[in-house]
């Protein structure tokens, strides 16, 4: 058996442990654990095949680059100052989040690139 799930839901929150070549754990409030869609894998002789998949990791791996874009992005326009406050940092955080937001809606008004 190529992929695996084991999903589990509660009153809020939906938990899914994937195995397709590494184990993948994901908690999400939105989706439910039972809808499936299809994803295409290779096999060892480079043949294709169709393999069921959690609709809640597809969407994660459609949108990690995001996650990934913020990041490199929040790098750039880094404001953080050592702080033993935690909310010294959890205030920081805030700032170069809106920072990056500010920078992103800029560009969808602009319609320009990333510089």
């Amino acid at each position: 058996m190529r992929a695996v799930h084991f999903p589990y839901k509660g009153r809020h929150m939906c938990a899914v442990k994937w195995r397709d070549n590494k184990d993948v754990c994901i908690l999400s409030s939105f989706h439910d654990p039972k809808d499936i869609v299809f994803v295409t894998r290779k096999e060892y002789d480079g043949s294709k095949i169709e393999v069921p998949c959690p609709k809640v990791v597809k969407e994660y791996n459609a949108h990690m680059g995001g996650v990934d874009n913020f990041d490199q992005h929040r790098e750039r326009y880094h404001v953080f100052r050592r702080s033993r406050k935690w909310w010294h940092r959890l205030l920081y955080f805030l700032i170069e989040l809106g920072i990056v937001n500010s920078f992103n809606l800029f560009k969808v008004q602009r319609g320009g690139s990333d510089h």
